[in-house]
């Protein structure tokens, strides 16, 4: 009997599948939008098989000439012929036997050797990346769909034996609403089939697989719900239900808490533990009931968790009110895995009461054997005003401080003088956030201006990691781009930056698209663009943090500085020509400083922590509060 294509079937379950789909949300959709190219030509379809020096398999021949030259399918739709010519890069070699098969593992690949481990095979489409669908179309399993990462890490047949079946399945699947993280590595089948299998199923690994296989389904009958309920309950004691876990909320957060207690009271505490963490980061609406109702339970039995499930938790921990740092702080001092305590280390950091607990920090700023660990006290170390903390770093900073000398360098083994470089960096890091901390802390009410940073490599390349020049004149960067974008360049010599700096009668410093490439809202922090790729003419060097060069400015008249942090403000009092001022949103705080502008006429203050505003009675100028 001669073989008929099925075409009016498959037109049919394309036009289904298009109206399912229509918002074009299924993966790769929007790419061939359930349209088929035009079909090929018998000519078209010969000329690539003299090509490839093999005939196609029927099914995949018939789909090209009588439904279309690629389109509509999974992941991103079938390639055209044209399409799977040029994606073609290997031999065909069709006189030799596939090595790529669903019986046997793909051997590991000697790359050097170029084996040619993707023979019998032509790519039909891509999956993405560095992924492909390809069709068997030499050996045993001619005909057969094969996945294939192009570098041969991951190679899956999926349980179709036939080009068409797996098509078809695709279309069906489409047109149910199944969800499909990656189409055809789970199984075939309706709620009613997967059930019976389960039932015929000879191992567990079965039965498992086709529980996870369940969660394909948008919708649930009553009777797969019971089943599904029945089913998993049976395995209260199997020891990782994370798989499971979305199905089980799916079904009824209700019914996955009945589960996670019952596993609780099986004593299966790691795992519930590990599981609770799993939901916590996935399932933002379970969040609150975690922290109520979990953190309890799980505090009571934290000394029965291994260090792995201590250090999980503890990123849960942390954000529940009724649990203090000094309730588990104690978990820290006896852990035993480097690695382990690193990590959690920094989960304590986040707890409301870690300054209470600064002496924890203290101790480990003492360590000098495992200098990692160090490392990490230091980074995770609170942020507060404390003489204790800022004598431990700057020790730290005194004993590490050679690491950058090259002759140390040349003397110590690499690794160590890794460790040491990072040590003594974390720690005037961290000294500088205490000291931004002071002079610029959160106020109630005021928005917090922003630290103004640059980008590593816009710091290599200005010259910043490098020794300023002898009696070098420093230029922050945000002044540079206020010069640039006002005389729409920047000086080329010494003497172009001293006239720039002789005309200058008004400066705006903003953080605006112009200037700032990267904000950072968590910690307040604005990286600005870079002014240059070169650093400035000598006796000038750029130098954040320093904007005493504005007090050469001997014209200028008005100053506008907003939402920016500035370390010092003495600048202010060489400024002996300024008659408008404005500082709003800065920290700028000691009001005395106005009192040596002698032609000042405004000044707006508006969101600063001032100090010293008795003297603002006194003084001829309008003053913005």
């Amino acid at each position: 009997m001669d073989y008929e294509f099925p075409i009016q079937e498959l037109r049919a379950q394309l036009a289904q599948a298009r109206l399912a789909d229509w918002e074009q949300k299924r993966f790769g959709a929007a790419s061939h939008q359930y349209r088929w190219n035009p079909p090929a030509s018998l000519e078209e379809v010969e000329e690539l098989e003299q090509k490839i020096g093999v005939t196609l398999p029927k099914e995949y021949r018939e789909f090209l000439l009588q439904a279309g030259n690629g389109g509509a399918g999974p992941f991103y739709g079938l390639y055209s012929m044209k399409q799977v010519e040029n994606e073609l890069t290997w031999e065909m070699e069709a006189d030799k036997l596939p090595m790529l098969s669903p019986e046997e593992k793909l051997p590991p690949l000697d790359m050097e050797q170029e084996e040619n481990w993707m023979r019998g095979c032509i790519p039909i489409e891509s999956q993405g990346c560095t992924y492909l669908t390809c069709l068997m179309v030499t050996g045993p399993n001619r005909g057969r769909i094969v996945y294939v990462e192009s570098e041969g890490e991951w190679v899956f047949f999926p349980k179709e034996e036939t080009f068409l079946c797996w098509y078809q399945r695709w279309l069906r699947e489409v047109c149910n609403g199944y969800r499909s993280d990656w189409f055809a590595t789970n199984l075939d089948g309706d709620e009613q089939e997967l059930q019976a299998g389960y039932w015929k199923a000879e191992t567990e690994a079965e039965k498992r697989e086709i529980l996870r296989n369940m969660e394909k389904f948008p919708e649930l009958s009553q009777d797969t719900v019971q089943f599904l309920k029945t089913a998993f309950l049976e395995r209260i004691e199997m020891e990782d239900a994370t798989r499971f876990l979305m199905q089980m909320y799916h079904i009824g957060p209700e019914f996955l808490d009945e589960f996670l207690q019952k596993r609780w009271q099986a004593q299966r505490y790691n795992a519930v533990v590990q599981e609770v963490w799993y939901l916590y980061g996935r399932v933002e609406q379970e969040r609150e009931h975690i922290l109520a109702r979990w953190c309890p339970m799980i505090l009571e039995k934290l000394p029965q968790l291994s260090e792995t499930e201590q250090v999980h938790i503890s990123s849960i921990l942390q954000q529940s009110e009724g649990v203090k740092l000094k309730q588990v702080r104690w978990v820290f001092e006896q852990m035993q895995d480097p690695g382990q305590k690193e990590e959690l280390l920094g989960w304590l950091a986040k707890f409301p009461d870690a300054v209470e607990n600064l002496d924890l920090w203290l101790s480990l700023l003492e360590e000098r054997d495992d200098l990692e660990l160090l490392n990490r006290a230091i980074i995770t170390a609170p942020i507060v005003n404390d003489s204790k903390l800022k004598e431990r770093l700057l020790q730290i900073q005194k004993e590490f401080s050679s690491v950058t000398q090259y002759e140390v360098r040349a003397i110590k083994p690499f690794s160590r003088c890794e460790q040491e470089y990072r040590v003594y960096g974390s720690a005037c890091s961290k000294e500088k956030a205490i000291w931004y901390e002071e002079i610029n802390p959160q106020v109630t009410g005021i928005p917090r201006p922003y630290f103004l940073r640059l980008q590593y490599f816009d710091m290599v390349n200005l010259h910043l990691e490098q020794t300023p020049p002898e009696h070098g004149i420093p230029i922050h960067p945000l002044i540079a781009l206020a010069i640039r974008n006002q005389f729409q360049r920047l000086p080329s010599t010494a003497y172009d930056w001293n006239h720039v700096f002789s005309k200058i009668k008004n400066l705006s410093l903003e953080l605006d698209r112009k200037t700032v490439c990267r904000w950072e809202d968590g910690t307040n922090t604005a990286y600005l663009i870079a002014p240059d790729e070169y650093p400035p003419a000598e006796p000038f060097y750029y130098c954040m943090g320093d904007w005493s060069v504005i007090g050469r400015m001997k014209q200028l008249k008005a100053l506008s500085i907003s939402r920016i942090c500035v370390e010092d403000f003495s600048f202010l009092t060489q400024c002996t020509a300024l008659e408008r001022l404005s500082l709003c949103n800065t920290n700028f705080s000691d009001c005395r400083l106005l009192l040596q502008l002698p032609k000042l006429k405004s000044v707006d203050l508006r969101w600063c922590r001032l100090e010293y505003t008795e003297v603002l009675e006194s003084v001829s100028f309008s003053c913005r509060l």
